[in-house]
């Protein structure tokens, strides 16, 4: 089972909605009320069925590749593209500063597979 748009988008509102009025987030994510309450509503709202473990790799994924982006904006020598709020960079530099190993897979879903610098999607 393959996570699309729509899917990611709940989980994402749905952990919001736990960090935000429920406060069962701690330093490490959801606490296990938190997740509980993610997994029943998510399986509610959903239109696809997903365990916990993925729903939390699904959420760690979301949160290296806003690391990376968030690292990049505040790299110093590198230029800013103002309409898509990327990074702008010789691909070169970038693989040199963070290595090929942390680029996105590219042979990812089409949701995931983003240029290296780009700003990861659902930033909103």
């Amino acid at each position: 089972m393959k996570w699309d748009r729509a899917s990611t988008s709940l989980l994402l509102d749905l952990c919001i909605n736990e960090k935000e009025s429920k406060f069962n987030w701690n330093n490490m994510g959801l606490t296990q009320d938190g997740w509980r309450n993610v997994e029943r509503k998510f399986k509610e709202l959903g239109s696809q069925k997903f365990t916990r473990r993925q729903m939390s790799n699904k959420l760690q994924t979301l949160k290296k590749s806003f690391k990376r982006w968030k690292d990049l904006q505040r790299h110093t020598g590198l230029g800013r593209n103002k309409s898509t709020s990327g990074v702008e960079a010789e691909d070169e530099v970038l693989e040199d500063e963070y290595g090929t190993e942390n680029a996105p897979d590219m042979n990812a879903l089409e949701e995931e597979a983003h240029a290296l610098g780009d700003p990861p999607r659902y930033l909103d």
